[in-house]
């Protein structure tokens, strides 16, 4: 990953590896406790598992500024050092290293990556995960099908996983601006691609719309510009968005425990119980930030300045999804004409559950998008 100077750094900043954290499970990104359907030979999990979760960046080792900028070398040399190993006991994958990085008068935010030193000039991929989850949740699938040509970097948004802990309410906007605080932190320079799926999408258009001098191309997946008001979902989300402020002078452990209540909630007769890695990760959240953010979602609408996005563009339809409908998703659509769409017959969830449809389809759109993005790049240089 090339490294630039577009702005200048803060003096120092941080960058954190956390201990081994307890093994958790993954379900379906935007609805905690759903199943892994393909999930046989694994330890299953209960909502206990979600009240014994990790707190943020506990147990950590402080480095420099000069080790920040040197590990990625350090970390994605080659072979199997680029990973932490998974724990088939507990449905935990193989995950790139992650490590917590300190974005200066943000707070300290959690990122995984997946990088070659070689060869130099690789595009660099941005992946944003769905409401509730982490990244590694989300994109456990496709972090090394995306990495064969890009350089992949998740993010944990604001208040979700290992992501950035605050006392003010959360906001898409804001998460967005760390995106690109972190995207200056780590000085990324060759063309940049935003992937966002779910609550992502909208973190992704947000991105793109508010730092567009940083973004080459956007992929955008079971997403939306706007929710149908009327919708069952978006009722919900509204409904999640009230009541946050009433979780907020909750003990943690308190939290925690109406978190395990909704994982219970939200599991269905005859799902395949979850893995300890999903109630885990889901665990590691923050109550009152992930309300605030269903209220955030219900009222997201982009439709009056998602068509001016100067990116290369592709959007994947989730054509069975039942969380956002396809016929939301066509109205994005509807909105960048400049658009590669590619449609994939899974569930909201089907990112996780269905990969033998989901990952060449979506590998395949990405990697034509970020050939367009780097076209693109060129083509700025060349008339400069």
């Amino acid at each position: 990953m090339q490294l630039r100077n577009p702005k200048p750094l803060a003096a120092s900043y941080k960058c954190t590896m956390p201990s081994p954290r307890p093994d958790c499970v993954f379900g379906d990104p935007d609805a905690p406790g759903s199943a892994l359907t393909h999930a046989s030979d694994t330890t299953t999990a209960t909502s206990d598992d979600i009240l014994t979760a990790p707190t943020h960046a506990s147990d950590t080792t402080t480095a420099t500024s000069d080790d920040v900028l040197r590990a990625p070398t350090k970390l994605f040399r080659s072979g199997d050092e680029r990973f932490e190993q998974g724990d088939p006991s507990t449905g935990r994958p193989r995950l790139p290293v992650g490590y917590s990085l300190e974005l200066s008068g943000r707070g300290t935010t959690f990122v995984r990556q997946l990088s070659d030193a070689y060869p130099k000039h690789r595009p660099t991929l941005i992946l944003l995960h769905g409401w509730s989850v982490t990244g590694a949740l989300n994109w456990f699938r496709v972090y090394e099908p995306l990495a064969e040509f890009a350089d992949v970097i998740s993010i944990d948004h604001r208040g979700h996983g290992q992501g950035i802990r605050s006392r003010s309410r959360f906001r898409l906007v804001d998460a967005a601006d760390d995106v690109a605080a972190m995207l200056h932190t780590m000085r990324c320079e060759n063309p940049i691609v935003v992937v966002g799926y779910s609550m992502g999408g909208a973190v992704a258009q947000l991105v793109a719309r508010d730092h567009p001098e940083l973004v080459d191309g956007v992929v955008l997946a079971a997403t939306w510009a706007r929710l149908p008001r009327s919708a069952r979902q978006t009722r919900l989300l509204h409904t999640a968005g009230a009541v946050a402020p009433l979780t907020k002078p909750l003990s943690r452990r308190r939290q925690l425990a109406l978190l395990a209540r909704g994982f219970r909630v939200a599991s269905r007769p005859g799902d395949t119980e979850p893995l300890r890695w999903f109630a885990t990760e889901i665990g590691s959240a923050e109550l009152p930030a992930l309300l605030e953010a269903g209220g955030e979602l219900a009222r997201f609408d982009s439709r009056s300045w998602v068509s001016g996005i100067n990116a290369a563009v592709g959007i994947a339809v989730t054509t069975l999804d039942q969380v956002v409908d396809a016929g939301t998703q066509h109205v994005l659509a509807s909105q960048l004409p400049q658009a590669r769409i590619t449609h994939i017959p899974i569930t909201h969830a089907g990112c996780v559950t269905r990969p033998d449809v989901f990952v060449k389809p979506f590998v395949d759109l990405i990697r034509n998008v970020t050939m367009e993005a780097q076209s693109r790049r060129t083509n700025r240089k060349t008339h400069r």
